[in-house]
């Protein structure tokens, strides 16, 4: 509680107990003074609920994928990389060593769903972190949520957020414990909307508490079904505030990170009525390039190939199939012609055609589209356990059309009381344009290179011969074919039959500033829909919210919408 009456005497200190409640142990007074003293906890409470990203949650097999995995973790996880056992790096069989076919089967939309009680969440990670810091009890964490979200992603950041929003401001001025600074702007990169934080202002916020929840979703289906799932968890945390906690209660304000974002948004968008506010973190508000990347080649990096998957074969089966995959696309309002092809020659680009066509649809001319060497989706990967390629391919069609149909509904909307930031390092690249770079190959036979292509002949003329699925595409145009005069290496000339101009396709290094998955392009394109929004550098997407100068951020951003609460007391 905030007040303004200095005191003699130790500040005792205070945790969060089993119950929820403050828990202080008394110590003994110092010598000259009136006697300990302790933080007295609010009556009012405004939650923050945490959205985490995409595979950021925890899901539990439901259906014929439970004992997908054999080895022996617990439960049937059919989402854990928390666990070592569960990926494989330890005795036994583990995600990593999953096929395809298996992997496809384990992630299924319909036979997942995410913690959603105390007792579903594994304990273990977490309760390594809660007994180190002893801020807040573990079972307390657990009915807040917090096993809904990876502890290995999140619950530091969690943990940090809980204790310094209960330290504010105390004996007429911030509190000696609290991170909260008064931050120069500079700090955080260029700023829209930066209104620095006044006494009153923290005075004010000091006045309710702030459980943090964390509400964990299935990632694999649309952000549609994830956000009224939120909207309903949301309304079961106020009753939790008021009823358990006993904390007058009337509204929450949302903190989301990448895909949360989505989900957060369009929460906010069906019940505006119970959010004060939301922060957003490296939010792929429009979608990413990155995303593409991933289908066609897999992650590159160590732990993401080591864990998601290294190649395309392995990467495309789960996200055909899953709606809230795919609404990580370039969606409706990216923009036209990002995804290029370009023709190697003499070392230099040139621009043969791009899509999707100004005011056309990705959906339909990119990622509908499975017979072109340069579709997202391999129709012969989408199901690999089936022959019946038709409908597998419909059910794909199905997802997307659920995820086109998500990004319409979405459109731009923002919570009026929007604070964002993202990632802009030129260190941290990420693609917002698919550069498809073609270089021509020799005809094994005859040593001929294949001349320049056409346009129409690249788009459409093409036929895919190998695809590593990590790097490269091999495509050729096989009317060029044919009996063929040429000239030998001794310059006699010799005629024989060509086996038609042959290519291989590339996709060009990340183009865009960015955070290493979203690009800056995509990032900032909520600014001018939000109350404040910074773009920042020095982070990676998963590891923002370790970021000092984000974590500040985030706080000084609660704090000015707490501004728009009613004292309830």
């Amino acid at each position: 509680m905030a007040t303004d009456d200095p005191q003699q005497g130790n500040v005792l200190s205070t945790v969060i107990d089993q119950d929820g409640r403050y828990e202080t142990y008394a110590t003994l007074g110092s010598p000259g003074c009136s006697g300990d003293h302790m933080y007295i906890g609010n009556s009012q409470a405004i939650p923050i609920v945490f959205l985490p990203g995409i595979m950021g949650s925890p899901l539990i097999a439901t259906g014929n994928n439970a004992g997908t995995i054999t080895s022996k973790v617990g439960n049937n996880w059919a989402w854990f990389p928390d666990s070592l056992p569960w990926l494989g790096l330890s005795i036994g069989e583990g995600y990593r060593d999953l096929d395809a076919v298996k992997r496809k089967t384990l992630l299924d939309p319909d036979n997942t769903r995410a913690v959603a009680r105390p007792q579903d969440a594994d304990i273990s990670t977490w309760k390594g972190l809660l007994d180190k810091h002893a801020f807040v009890h573990l079972d307390e964490a657990m009915r807040r949520g917090w096993g809904s979200v990876l502890c290995s992603g999140y619950g530091d950041f969690m943990l940090w957020l809980e204790y310094h929003l209960e330290h504010l401001y105390f004996e007429g001025r911030p509190h000696a414990a609290a991170a909260y600074k008064r931050t120069d702007a500079k700090a955080w990169g260029e700023v829209k909307g930066y209104e620095a934080v006044t006494d009153a202002e923290l005075v004010k916020a000091a006045n309710w508490r702030y459980p943090v929840y964390a509400v964990g979703y299935n990632w694999l289906q649309s952000n549609k079904d994830s956000a009224q799932k939120v909207v309903q968890r949301i309304a079961e945390i106020k009753a939790d505030c008021q009823q358990r906690l006993k904390l007058k209660c009337d509204k929450v304000i949302v903190v989301t990170h990448s895909m949360g974002g989505l989900v957060g948004r369009m929460a906010a968008k069906l019940a505006p009525d119970l959010i004060w506010g939301v922060v957003h973190g490296v939010q792929p508000a429009t979608g990413a390039g990155t995303a593409y990347q991933h289908v066609r080649e897999g992650y590159a990096d160590l732990v993401g190939s080591m864990v998601i998957g290294g190649s395309g074969d392995l990467i495309t089966p789960i996200f055909a199939n899953a709606s809230g995959c795919l609404e990580l696309l370039p969606n409706q309002q990216y923009g036209p012609g990002w995804m290029v092809v370009n023709y190697q020659e003499f070392g230099t680009p040139r621009k043969l055609f791009s899509l999707p066509d100004p005011g056309g649809s990705p959906y339909a001319q990119i990622y509908a589209n499975g017979d072109q060497w340069w579709r997202l989706m391999h129709p012969g990967l989408v199901d690999p356990g089936t022959k019946d390629l038709s409908a597998s391919w419909g059910n794909y069609i199905a997802r997307l059309r659920v995820a086109e149909a998500f990004h319409t509904e979405l459109a731009d909307h923002y919570h009026p009381t929007t604070y964002a930031y993202y990632g802009a390092s030129s260190n941290k690249k990420a693609w917002k344009k698919i550069n498809w770079n073609l270089v021509s190959l020799s005809d094994m036979s005859t040593g001929v290179s294949a001349k320049a292509p056409s346009a129409d002949v690249a788009k459409n003329g093409m036929t895919l011969t190998r695809d590593d699925l990590q790097s490269f595409a091999e495509i050729q145009n096989k009317t060029s074919a044919g009996l063929i005069m040429y000239a030998g290496a001794d310059g006699v000339g010799r005629t024989a039959n060509y086996s038609g101009d042959a290519y291989r396709a590339r996709i060009g290094e990340p183009d865009d500033e960015g955070d290493g998955t979203v690009p800056a392009h995509s990032g900032a394109a909520l600014t001018s829909y939000v109350k404040f929004c910074a773009r920042m550098t020095g982070f990676d997407h998963q590891g923002s919210y370790a970021n000092d100068a984000v974590r500040s951020l985030t706080l000084h951003s609660v704090i000015k919408i707490a501004q728009q609460a009613v004292d309830l007391c």
